[in-house]
């Protein structure tokens, strides 16, 4: 079973997800695509080359990934060269549905049937809820990040000495957005008011280190985070380019064109392995922090190295 995933590396996440329970229902392995640039719609990932994609297995670790039940084959290739390919050998089906929003699992076997080898959703239904939330909770608790990223989410959380609090702040696409205005109905984030929340509803200390997620390009303007230095004497404020050695070693087994897409993997992990975590509303980013927080240790199997930083909260 192959599929076409879409949007930032959580939502194409999200798709492989689903695709291991799909997978399960009608008996196939999966076919795992490579993780591209974030990209809205199917069919702009769908085009992406190369230099924009990562096998999978180099971002999730397959090993403990296999334990669901469902076989899965990690691409090194693109989806449109093993569609020509099987094309070519008679081997594919390729099936293209618009979902209706009242489709459910119990509908996979009959929506999904095909006696070909190989069954190619393509489309954009992937990313339809299919199933409900018990079973992708369960499903996403296997779906635990490889030991490049949780090595280097170890790194950084070790220079941070264990006690830190963390927050996903979301500002890319709400900054470009008119000052003060909004877009698609959002109110652009205020950093003020984002710090005076920390301090006096979620109980952040300005005397334990803060690590802040968000987009690189916004961490490095220091005007924007100024209320937090100057009014509420914010005395350790972290970013991802706050170790960029360890960051670089990591980035540099990427292509260029997505190393800023996926050094928001090893943020996430360090925002599981927080103290305190604040994330950002309607975000799959923080949404998938709050998941993993819930069972720290399946995020880092190797929880025994990392007893001293995995706090107990």
């Amino acid at each position: 079973f192959m599929f076409t995933p879409s949007g930032g590396f959580n939502n194409q996440r999200i798709c492989l997800e689903y695709a291991l329970r799909i997978g399960k229902i009608l008996n196939r392995a999966v076919i795992a695509p490579m993780a591209g640039k974030h990209l809205n719609f199917w069919y702009r990932y769908f085009n992406q080359t190369y230099d924009t994609l990562v096998p999978m297995d180099t971002l999730l670790d397959f090993e403990y990934l296999q334990s669901y039940g469902t076989d899965l084959i990690p691409l090194n290739i693109t989806l449109k060269e093993l569609e020509k390919q099987l094309n070519k050998e008679g081997r594919i089906e390729t099936i293209y549905k618009k979902y209706r929003a009242n489709w459910k699992e119990h509908d996979i076997p009959r929506q999904l049937a095909s006696d070909a080898q190989v069954l190619f959703l393509k489309g954009h239904t992937m990313y339809h809820k299919w199933f409900d939330q018990e079973i992708i909770d369960e499903t996403r608790s296997y779906v635990v990040y490889s030991k490049l990223i949780r090595r280097t989410a170890f790194e950084i959380m070790k220079s941070l000495g264990g006690k830190y609090n963390a927050v996903h702040i979301r500002l890319g696409d709400y900054m470009k957005a008119p000052a003060k205005g909004t877009e698609r109905g959002f109110k652009t984030p205020d950093p003020e008011n984002i710090v005076k929340d920390l301090i006096s509803k979620k109980k952040f200390s300005i005397d334990e280190p803060l690590y802040i997620a968000t987009e690189p390009e916004w961490a490095r303007k220091r005007s924007i985070w100024l209320p937090f230095r100057r009014k509420y004497k914010y005395k350790n404020l972290f970013f991802a380019h706050s170790f960029q050695k360890i960051i670089d070693q990591y980035a540099i087994l990427f292509p260029e064109a997505v190393r800023e897409d996926f050094i928001g993997l090893v943020e996430q992990l360090v925002c599981v392995g927080a103290k305190r975590f604040s994330g950002s509303w309607f975000s799959n980013f923080s949404a998938n922090i709050l998941q993993m927080r819930k069972e720290k240790w399946k995020s880092f199997p190797e929880s025994v190295l990392f007893k001293d930083l995995l706090i107990k909260y």
